[in-house]
């Protein structure tokens, strides 16, 4: 990481962190009862707000504005109008006795907010003023809510040791899991909205696929709790705070960790990535918010990819096709070819028998036993293909699965600077 900028920000635990859209500024708070603003370059403080309640649990800045949401220990929201150190709007939220937790939805005009008790969170109209219950569902304190991409779906985590997915189109719950901890306090949903990752007590950071919520990858931490997850912009790297007072950066694709370093002197309570600048930050218990350059994370990505080589093999039941290679894997499920552990590619969209790359140079081409013949998919290199199924260039490896139903090809001869393939 290197040595981040330090920021005593606060009297007593930093509660949450969240960075402006443009990433220009950082705000935080916590138990002393202020709001306050950061430059994220300089980290130089721009504004000190006092909320006028004992501690801010909560506050995020709007994804489309300079506005701030600040839930307070006194059950309140709080709008302020960063710019003007005002408050612009606010709501008393009567059935719940702690909010600890929010997210932003709509055209910045909506926030919901959940906590204690946790059957229910709160969806409050900013401009309307109105607020209107979502069910939850769950038996205890929920620690922390996030919206997926598109909004369909809200993630919630609770003491009771459950994730709930709360489907916001139809307005139920459409999965419900336990990761295997007495409390989840963390949940996060990926930047392009394919991943979902969870932590909490004893150790273990999991990572599930939003299109059918099923678990990929576990980390353990060997802590024995992690007090905040962050996802990178690229969603290549996940961030994991922990309540030793380190962070670390899971690169889940390769299952290694790439960096960490000391983020601060107490235990971590929030961590958050800038989405347009190059910042990292992360609060912790003893007043202190560290910020660090997250930018290596570009030349991370061009690494890996360079790399190629490797090889494929089937399962016993022909039912999985491993893909291995340097520093990186992925198991697809036959016959929809849809990626079991992550690999480099999101291949979830690939239908089946489709043409995948192993690497920069290198082709594979998978080949399905239908009724009477065979369904091909192959690469075109600058010519049509020979009629039949003749392969274009010379294969490397061929290797049937155990039932004879499939037949992948490998090969590394791909030209250099060829980068469509096209299905035949």
């Amino acid at each position: 990481y290197g040595s981040p900028t330090e920021i005593e920000a606060h009297q007593g635990h930093v509660h949450t962190i969240s960075f402006s859209h443009d990433g220009g500024h950082l705000a935080s708070a916590g138990a002393d009862g202020l709001l306050r603003i950061w430059d994220s370059a300089t980290g130089n403080r721009v504004a000190s707000l006092s909320t006028g309640a004992a501690e801010v649990n909560c506050a995020a800045y709007c994804p489309t504005a300079k506005t701030i949401v600040a839930a307070t220990s006194d059950c309140r929201l709080q709008l302020w109008d960063s710019a003007r150190g005002e408050i612009a709007a606010s709501c008393r939220l009567d059935s719940m006795q702690n909010p600890n937790c929010l997210a932003w939805c709509g055209d910045g005009d909506r926030v919901i907010v959940a906590g204690s008790p946790g059957l229910a969170a709160m969806e409050w109209d900013t401009l309307s003023g109105q607020v209107r219950p979502i069910a939850l569902g769950h038996a205890d304190e929920v620690n922390q809510i996030a919206l997926s991409q598109d909004e369909q779906y809200l993630a919630s985590c609770s003491s009771d040791g459950t994730v709930r997915i709360h489907d916001r189109a139809i307005g139920s719950c459409v999965a419900d899991f336990n990761p295997g901890q007495t409390h989840v306090t963390c949940v996060e949903f990926s930047p392009d909205g394919q991943w979902l990752a969870t932590a909490g007590v004893h150790n273990k950071v999991k990572l599930y696929r939003t299109d059918d919520w099923d678990h990929v990858a576990t980390y353990d931490t060997l802590a024995d709790r992690v007090g905040a997850i962050a996802f990178s912009p690229r969603a290549r790297l996940l961030a994991i705070c922990d309540g030793l007072g380190v962070v670390r950066e899971w690169d889940w694709v390769a299952d290694e960790i790439v960096r960490s370093a000391s983020g601060g002197h107490g235990r971590i309570m929030a961590a958050a990535y800038s989405g347009t600048g190059p910042s990292f930050a992360a609060a912790s218990s003893d007043g202190f918010v560290c910020m660090w350059d997250h930018r290596q994370e570009d030349a991370l990505h061009q690494e890996f990819t360079r790399e190629s080589g490797g090889g494929v093999a089937f399962t016993n039941d022909s039912k999985y096709l491993l893909s291995c290679q340097t520093k990186r894997h992925a198991l697809f499920r036959l016959p929809s070819l849809r990626a079991v552990t992550p690999g480099l590619w999101n291949l979830s969209g690939f239908s089946l028998a489709n043409v995948f790359p192993f690497g920069e140079h290198d082709v594979g081409v998978l080949y399905l036993k239908s009724r009477a013949s065979a369904v091909r998919y192959g690469p075109i290199f600058g010519q049509q293909p020979a009629a039949g199924f003749r392969i274009v260039q010379e294969a490397e490896q061929n290797l049937a699965s155990p039932d004879a139903q499939y037949l992948i090809t490998y090969n590394a001869t791909k030209p250099y600077g060829t980068n469509d393939y096209t299905q035949q």
